[in-house]
């Protein structure tokens, strides 16, 4: 396996343990859509309070998106916008 495939394997496998743990959250926002994922959980961790660029079929429209919705849960978040090659 080569460098650029095991740093994709490694960024999907972040994402998947991001929506696990939202998904077991009451009250966690998880959502996946246009190569963006959401996953708000109002614990105290930005960690866990996240918009992540999955692919590069992102467009600035889809994570602006999942911005406002982060914002419209009103607790901090980050966005991270870097992308596994």
């Amino acid at each position: 396996m080569d460098q650029p495939e095991l740093a994709r394997l490694e960024h999907a496998n972040m994402i998947e343990l991001f929506a696990l743990v939202g998904a077991n959250v009451p009250g966690a926002l998880v959502r996946r859509a246009g190569g963006v994922a959401l996953v708000t959980t109002g614990l105290p961790f930005l960690l866990f309070n996240q918009v992540v660029v999955e692919d590069g079929t992102a467009t600035a429209a889809d994570v602006a998106d999942a911005v406002a919705r982060a914002r419209a849960r009103g607790g901090p978040f980050v966005v991270n916008s870097a992308r596994a090659p």
